[in-house]
Formats: structure tokens, C-alpha cells, sequence
């Protein structure tokens, strides 16, 4: 239903009782579930203008503006994330590599993680999105 603009969602379920209204018209429910991974959220706030409960609706704004306003700490971890493996690349290390850049102990893992397995920082394949 939303595949076009890259939204997913659970597989459409219908409900098995129908409705006849007073005009004659049936109706039934029809169900399915938003997956709530942030940037599918993103792709769902930016792409398809929807009306919501107005409180709801100004609960989730607040949410999506905090989380993009945290896009730029995410930002700044994916450019380092491509600064390491660039010098891993060049052939130093990661202790080298960490004395080099000189990062906060909590990088000293990080680094470790990045290069050794394969990890990348939080939402790097969607950064496009950010």
C-alpha cells in the first residue's frame, strides 16, 4: 500500500463481519500496522500529509523535531565512522587510529566495533534520509 514512497508496513488484514449502512453500501475494516523504525517514520511524516487527532498529531511533530534536531549528533558519528575506515583503509590501526583522531574513551570501542565487525553507527544505511 505505501511500498511507492518506501514506507513498510505489516501485510493488510480484513476484518470478517461487514457493515450494510443505511444507504444499502457495505463496509468492513481493514487493518494494517506502520513498521516503526525511525526512518521509516521519517519517510511516513515527510512523504504523506495525513490527519491525525490534533493532540496526537502535535505529540508526534514534537518527537520527529527532537529526533532530527539528534540527526545532527548521528551526522557527525557516521563522518567519523568514514574517517576510521578511510585509515583503516591507509593501513593504521585502531589504537593508532584512535591516538590519532583523538576521541573520547568511548570511541576506543566504537572503532574496535566498526572495523573488526562490520557494525556502523546508528541508521547509517538510511543517512540519505537525514
Amino acid at each position: 500500500m505505501l511500498k511507492e514512497f518506501e514506507i513498510s508496513t505489516s501485510p493488510i488484514t480484513f476484518e470478517k463481519s461487514r457493515t450494510i449502512k443505511k444507504d444499502g453500501n457495505r463496509s468492513m475494516k481493514i487493518y494494517f500496522s506502520i513498521d516503526s523504525h525511525s526512518p521509516n517514520i521519517l519517510r511516513l511524516f515527510k512523504e504523506i500529509p495525513f490527519m491525525y487527532a490534533k493532540e496526537k498529531q502535535e505529540r508526534f511533530t514534537k518527537e520527529v523535531d527532537k529526533f532530527l534536531k539528534n540527526s545532527e549528533h548521528l551526522n557527525n558519528e557516521w563522518k567519523l565512522y568514514e574517517k576510521v575506515m578511510q585509515m583503516h583503509s591507509q593501513g593504521l590501526g585502531r589504537r593508532k587510529i584512535f591516538k590519532k583522531l583523538e576521541l573520547p574513551k568511548k570511541y576506543f570501542y566504537k572503532i574496535n566495533a566498526w572495523i573488526h565487525y562490520n557494525q556502523k553507527p546508528l541508521y547509517y544505511e538510511e543517512k540519505l534520509m537525514f
